[in-house]
């Protein structure tokens, strides 16, 4: 079962392996530049700032575009890292994981502040679950791992939201995007919350950890 669910929620393993090979020649640049992969994770989170500029702005499809641009960037340090022939590296991917959560702080911050200063408090609600319930998907799925267990299950994991806020930003909609994530974030956290009780309740020694 825990391999059919793996099955289901690997988009983000495909895209990655779709877009390693369109990434390597600018990886090839950034190697012989003697840039780290820690350096991107860094770049990609700070990218987000130049999004909520463009936002603050009221310049909605430039943030789309910047983020299109940037926020790549984060994605490339794993790939860099088996660019340049760099072993695992437990800091590296610590870092990664926790300026993943810093970047989506800075982004849904800037929209939550986006919304209040123009005096739309329902959106700053919608803004505020689409933040809460996108850093529970994820605290979910560290704390199943923490545990063993698979933590990945859901279809709206931290892509699926960047390719819903990206495209829809440049498309102008960032208010549809916002309900889009605040709707789909909290099913996923349902359904990993789901799918960890059905493992530990399947699995008595699970309860004993």
């Amino acid at each position: 079962m825990a391999e059919k669910e793996k099955e289901k929620v690997d988009f983000t393993q495909w895209a990655r392996d779709v877009m390693d090979p369109v990434f390597d020649p600018l990886l090839t640049v950034f190697a012989k530049l003697g840039i780290t992969p820690n350096m991107l994770t860094v770049a990609g989170t700070l990218g987000h700032f130049v999004a909520v500029w463009f936002l603050f702005q009221g310049r909605i499809s430039a943030a789309g575009l910047s983020l299109l641009i940037l926020a790549p960037l984060d994605a490339m340090d794993g790939a860099l890292a088996r660019k340049i022939g760099q072993p695992f590296n437990r800091f590296g991917a610590f870092l990664d994981s926790t300026l993943d959560r810093v970047s989506e702080i800075i982004l849904f911050g800037g929209i939550i502040l986006f919304y209040f200063l123009n005096q739309n408090q329902v959106m700053v609600l919608v803004a505020f679950a689409g933040i809460s319930g996108s850093l529970m998907v994820s605290y979910i799925r560290a704390r199943a791992e923490a545990l063993n267990l698979n933590g990945k299950v859901g279809f709206f994991g931290r892509l699926e939201r960047y390719l819903v806020i990206v495209n829809l930003m440049i498309l102008g909609q960032l208010t549809l995007a916002m309900i889009i994530v605040g709707v789909l974030s909290w099913f996923t956290v349902g359904q990993r919350f789901y799918s960890v009780y059905q493992q530990l309740t399947t699995e008595p020694e699970g309860l004993d950890e």
